[in-house]
């Protein structure tokens, strides 16, 4: 799946179920490596947002879907940056060498690299009411898997 699809899957959703009074902001999209060097988004970065994000590829192809529930203690900034473990900010082409995935046997290792070198975007889709961001994470990637017959690369589970 591009990440270019999943607005236009959100929107089919909250028709499909008149969710009218159903707000999404953004796409909020971060280029991580730029933002290491150009200083964090903060409308990402606050925290204070709860939603969906999306990591994905430089080429735009989604390689993991969350959710942020500043309810549960983790809005969206915490959860897209927590993925990545401490910055190491004496690499410059490996800033995030111990990410979520580092260690997993089932992630390929040019994913893996991709994380570590920071160079990977963040996309942040805000939702106003945060009792359907569960069901958005799970639609989107319920739709993952219909349309490539597995999961995103660095999701384990529906």
């Amino acid at each position: 799946m591009h990440v270019d699809q999943i607005s236009p899957h959100i929107e089919n959703l909250k028709e499909a179920l008149s969710l009218n009074q159903l707000v999404v902001d953004g796409p909020f999209v971060l280029d991580v490596k730029s933002e290491i060097e150009n200083g964090l988004n903060s409308e990402i970065e606050g925290g204070r947002k709860n939603g969906v994000y999306v990591y994905s590829s430089l080429d735009g192809q989604v390689l993991y879907i969350g959710r942020g529930n500043r309810a549960l203690g983790h809005g969206i900034g915490h959860r897209t940056w927590s993925h990545l473990g401490p910055r190491n900010h004496q690499s410059k082409t490996e800033p995030y060498p111990n990410h979520d995935w580092v260690n997993d046997d089932n992630v390929e290792e040019n994913i893996k690299g991709l994380i570590a070198g920071g160079a990977i975007c963040m996309s942040a889709f805000p939702i106003s009411l945060n009792h359907f961001i569960p069901l958005i994470e799970r639609y989107l990637l319920t739709m993952h898997v219909h349309l490539f017959d597995a999961l995103p690369p660095l999701n384990k589970e529906l």
